[in-house]
Parts: structure tokens; sequence; C-alpha cells
């Protein structure tokens, strides 16, 4: 499993986010970010495998973004 794992879940129809994007960016200088990895929740709602299971993260400032956009767009 990936050192890092993210779930997110709908709580206005009580059932997981399929499909969602998640960015993680870690900060390289002075609040300059780089994107590192990106992936979509599955059908439980779950992203486990943003990074691969060798990926070590290192001591930093990191950040995730969800796109929800989209998601939100396509489900009303």
């Amino acid at each position: 499993m990936s050192q890092l794992t993210t779930h997110v879940l709908n709580t206005t129809l009580g059932k997981p986010a399929k499909g969602v994007t998640v960015i993680l960016y870690q900060e390289i200088i002075n609040e300059s970010w780089q994107e590192i990895a990106r992936g979509d929740t599955n059908d439980d709602g779950r992203l486990t495998n943003l990074l691969s299971p060798e990926k070590k993260l290192k001591s930093g400032k990191y950040r995730l973004t969800f796109l929800t956009g989209n998601y939100f767009y396509f489900q009303y």
C-alpha cells in the first residue's frame, strides 16, 4: 500500500465520491509547489495508490488538492 492514502465521501448523498482527482504537491522553495503525484478515487472513494509502495516521502511540507468541480457537476 502507498505511504499516503485518502478517502473522499459525499456526505450529501451518503456515499463514496468516485472519480475525484487528487493531486499531491511538495513545497520546494518558499511557497513554490511542485506536483509529485496525481490519481483518481476508486468506486469506494479511496485513493490507495497515489504513491508507489517503494516511494518514501521526505520531511517537508505537502499539500493535497481535491478537484471536486467535475465530480459535483456530473452528479447533479
